[in-house]
Order: structure tokens, then C-alpha cells, then sequence
């Protein structure tokens, strides 16, 4: 059957239908070929951008189990054979600190690698055209056209399997020009060389980069545990300037990031106002709040003459000896890893045991969370301590919105107006927040690329806006006001965090605003 809508080929029937399209027509970065068996691997899909491998990365990571998703990419076959590691197990999962590590190392090694065979795909898509353009040839164009077409498939697919040589002689002979079969035959050759080629290419990029993430991976854990041992930071603050890094570990860049981490505390309007965006919700949408406090019994360190009976955990400094035997023996290695991971080793239980604060929790329905907008002043007035608060609250947002796997998107007054995605374009946010604040404040501009974003996506109406500004500016049109307004009664939130105490009248339109009043000389 031919297709009647512009383009197909006569195999294009998939389950007795008419597909709507088949591979040669399907956008090759994420599509999945359906279509017929000579055109298309029914199910496969091509390409996968760096999100998908961090859905399996998040599961591994709260599970130990790494199933691979797909045993025909390189990528996943890797991810596979590298998470299954015993002693890879143990190195990521031992703690919430080494699972930091691990996460922002290895995401950083895989959008390397997704990126750069997103890069090759969207070449592709030439040859691509070109294979559907050559299948709507005439007789007459191909008897006069085929040499330079199968020279040029030869020269860039020859080595990934397009039998050039073959069709040169083939079609040489004037009646097989013009064979409409012959013709397509060779396209659909070309077509599988092209998909060899790019099959080669994730082989490739990931080969290419596995050893040095290794390498990585392996230098930051060192290096970052030798200095947390010799400072006093904290885990959230560590966690805060992490997420920043990009996974690569520089003494320099995290000492930056740190300072102004550190103004959360001497400005603890930070925290609450960025807060107010983080409400924390579960999975089932279920929004948890803290009722009661009280205490536990848990124990840090003792001798072994303390030992008070056994228990189940995963403290390898306590393990009974049983226990220690299943992981030296290889056929039960696997049984030890498993009971690692769910905190079911037997270990030893001391009596030096100490009171630690322990919260009960209860829960409430919550809405779906939207995603976070925050619209940083990036005018002249914002220079010098403003423009570290600013920062603080970035990073502190981005923390959030990482907890609680929600998108958040960073606006700028006075440099671009186009949304940025925090958690996708880390390296562009660090180097917009390094700029000196120039230029004036106009939220005219700032408030349209805010509405258009927000109805862009039906699940925006939930977010959370926060304006980070000294408010030195004009209110805006009465239609943009209104606009506001009814973003508001249909669920979105606007937040404000005024930085100094210039007079404004904005204040009616916010669900809050916070004001640090007063900026001191001192550098942190």
C-alpha cells in the first residue's frame, strides 16, 4: 500500500493499519520508529536525553536495584554494569553524603555524553531528509541523479555499512536505474547504514568518557571528604554548593558558592522567604507537616566491651561475624549487598547509647506543586552586598526545587528576559550571577515573559514566583496588575524579598513580602 499523505513507503503498514509515520519521517531525536520492519525497530527508540538516565540514576539511588532499561543502549549497558558493582554499591549508598557525590558526579558524565550525541542525531537529520527527499524521485531524475547520491552515501556511510560499490554497478546498467524497487532498496540501505553510524556514536561517547567520570567520581570523593573533615561546614551547606558544582569538585569554586551559603544565616529572611516557595509535598501529593517533638535511642560510638545485644542496621564497624562471612563468599556476596541496602545486617547494639531529637509527622492533602519562577533584579542598584543575598537565595531555591523534583526557572530584570532552567543550565545561571548588576529595573518586560511561561504548561498554575529586588521601580499597567490578580485566585503565588527599605507600591499585589532592611559593609 502506498501512503497518500505526502511521503511513505510500500511497506508502511504496522498491525494491518496505515501508520501515521515511519522512521524516515519521525523527528530522530526522541521519536520511537513504529512503522513498518524494513524502515523502522518497532519500539526503539533513538535517542534519550539526559532526564531519562536520571529517572534511573533517582530509583537507584533509593532502591540499590539498577534494571537496565534498555540492553541496546551503550549508555544504559554501562550504567548497568557499572551500578550492579558490589563495591560501587556500597561507595554510592553508604550515605546521604557519598549518594550526593555520586549523583551530581555521574549526572555530570551523563549530559556530557547525552549532549554530545544529541549533537550528532540533529546532524542527521540532513541525511535523513535526504533519504526521504531521494524516495520521491522520478524514473527519470534517478536515471540521471544516482551517481552523485550513492558517491556521497558511500563517502560518509560506506564504513557503517552502505555497499556503495555494489550499487555503483548495480545501477550503471540503465534499466535498473529506473527500477522504483531497486531505487528504494538502496534507500533503505542507506537508511540502516545511517542508523549504524549513530549507534556507533553513543558507543563511541560513552567509551570516550566512562574512564575519566571514573576518574572523577573517585578524585571528588577524596578530596571533598578530606576537606569537610577539616572544616565545619555543614551537610546543608555542603548539599547547597554542591548542587552548583556541576560534579566537579574545585576548592576555589566551593569556598565562592560557601560565602554566600553563609548569608543565610545572618539573614535568615532568606530562608524564610524561599521557604515559603518549598512547601514540601509527597509523591501522592500528600503535604507533610511536623506535629510533635520528642526523643530516640541511638548510639555513635563504643567499646566492645559495652555490647548490649544485637540488632539489625548497617554499621559495617558492628557487623557480626556471620554477617561479615556472607560478603567474603561471592556465591552470597549479593545477599549481603541486598541486606546492606534495607538496613538488615545483624550488628552488634552497645549501651552507650544517646538521646537524639526525633519528629513525628502527620500529613495533610496538598495540591500538585508547579514550578518555581524566581525574577532576580539584575539592575545597577543590585551592586555589591544585594547582588550576594541574590545569589543565596538561587542557590537555596535550586535545593529545593532539587528535594522536591520540581522545575525552577530564573528570570532576569534587566539582562534577559527569557526563562532559564536552573537545574538544566547550571553553567549559564553561574555565569549570569558572576556579571556586575547593570542597566535599569523595568518589570513590565520581567511580567510578560512570567505570564507567557506560566501558560505555557496547564501544571504551572500551582507555581510559586519570587521577585529578588530593591523594588525600585514603577508599578506596572492596570492590565498586567489584573493579571496578577487572577494568576493568584487560580493558585499561583507571588513572593517578594525586598532588599533595602525603599518605599514601593507593589505590596497589595503579593501573597508576602520580606524585607532585609538593613545590608551591612561586612564580607563573608
Amino acid at each position: 500500500m502506498i501512503r497518500t499523505d505526502g511521503f511513505g513507503c510500500r511497506y508502511c503498514l504496522y498491525n494491518n493499519e496505515l501508520v501515521p509515520c515511519c522512521n524516515l519521517n519521525m523527528v530522530l531525536e526522541y521519536s520511537i520508529g513504529k512503522g513498518c520492519e524494513q524502515w523502522a525497530e518497532r519500539g526503539k527508540q533513538r535517542f534519550y536525553p539526559g532526564e531519562y538516565y536520571e529517572e534511573h540514576i533517582d530509583k537507584y539511588l533509593s532502591t540499590g536495584i539498577f534494571a537496565n532499561p534498555d540492553d541496546e543502549d551503550a549508555l544504559c549497558n554501562y550504567l548497568a554494569e557499572l551500578l550492579n558493582r558490589p563495591m560501587v554499591k556500597i561507595a554510592a549508598l553508604a550515605d546521604p553524603l557519598k549518594s550526593m557525590i555520586f549523583k551530581r558526579t555521574i549526572m555530570r558524565f551523563i549530559y556530557s555524553v547525552s549532549d554530545r550525541i544529541r549533537f550528532d542525531f540533529q546532524k542527521a537529520q540532513t541525511a535523513q531528509n535526504r533519504i526521504r527527499e531521494a524516495l520521491t524521485w522520478t524514473p527519470k531524475r534517478i536515471s540521471h541523479g544516482w551517481q552523485g547520491l550513492v558517491k556521497d552515501a558511500t563517502e560518509n556511510f560506506g564504513e557503517y555499512g552502505f555497499p556503495g560499490n555494489f550499487y555503483k554497478r548495480l545501477f550503471s546498467e540503465g534499466e535498473n536505474a529506473r527500477d522504483p524497487k531497486m531505487w528504494e532498496t538502496m534507500c533503505l540501505d542507506w537508511n540502516r547504514a545511517l542508523m549504524n553510524k549513530l549507534k556507533k556514536v553513543k558507543e563511541d561517547a560513552t567509551e570516550q568518557s566512562k574512564k575519566n567520570f571514573e576518574t572523577q567520581w573517585s578524585n571528588n570523593q577524596k578530596n571533598i571528604e578530606r576537606y569537610l573533615d577539616a572544616t565545619s561546614t555543614s551537610q546543608e551547606q555542603f548539599r547547597q554548593c554542591w548542587n552548583m558544582m556541576n560534579g566537579l569538585w574545585t576548592t576555589f569554586d566551593f569556598e565562592r558558592l560557601l560565602s554566600q551559603v553563609k548569608l543565610q544565616k545572618v539573614y535568615p529572611e532568606i530562608s524564610q522567604i524561599v521557604g515559603k516557595m518549598g512547601r514540601i509535598s509527597s509523591d501522592t501529593g500528600e503535604e507533610w507537616m511536623a506535629l510533635k517533638q520528642g526523643s530516640t535511642q541511638q548510639f555513635e560510638h563504643a567499646s566492645h566491651s559495652d555490647i548490649y545485644g544485637v540488632t539489625t542496621g548497617h554499621d559495617l564497624g558492628s557487623l557480626l561475624p556471620s554477617e561479615l562471612a556472607l560478603f567474603i563468599d561471592d556465591k552470597t556476596e549479593n545477599v549481603f549487598i541486598q541486606k546492606y541496602l534495607s538496613d538488615q545486617l545483624q550488628v552488634f547494639r552497645y549501651k552507650s547509647e544517646i538521646m537524639n531529637p526525633e519528629r513525628s509527622l502527620n500529613k495533610k492533602p496538598a495540591a500538585k506543586r508547579g514550578p518555581m519562577i524566581i525574577c532576580l533584579d539584575t539592575s545597577g542598584s543590585m551592586d555589591g552586598k544585594p547582588q550576594k543575598i541574590s545569589q543565596s537565595v538561587i542557590i537555596q531555591a535550586v535545593d529545593i526545587a532539587m528535594k522536591e523534583k520540581r522545575q525552577c526557572f530564573l528570570i532576569a530584570f534587566s539582562v534577559s528576559i527569557k526563562p532559564l532552567d536552573i537545574l538544566k543550565e547550571g553553567q549559564n545561571i553561574i555565569t549570569l550571577l558572576k556579571k556586575a548588576p547593570a542597566g535599569n529595573t523595568d518589570a513590565t518586560q520581567m511580567l510578560d515573559a512570567t505570564f507567557k511561561l506560566l501558560e505555557s504548561n496547564p501544571e504551572y498554575i500551582n507555581a510559586d514566583v519570587l521577585w529578588v529586588t530593591d523594588f525600585v521601580m514603577n508599578l506596572t499597567s492596570k492590565d498586567r496588575i489584573e493579571k496578577m490578580q487572577n494568576l493568584r485566585s487560580e493558585g499561583t503565588h507571588f513572593y517578594g524579598l525586598r532588599i533595602g527599605l525603599n518605599q514601593h507600591p507593589w505590596e497589595p499585589y503579593f501573597d508576602q513580602i520580606t524585607t532585609i532592611g538593613y545590608v551591612d559593609a561586612q564580607v563573608y
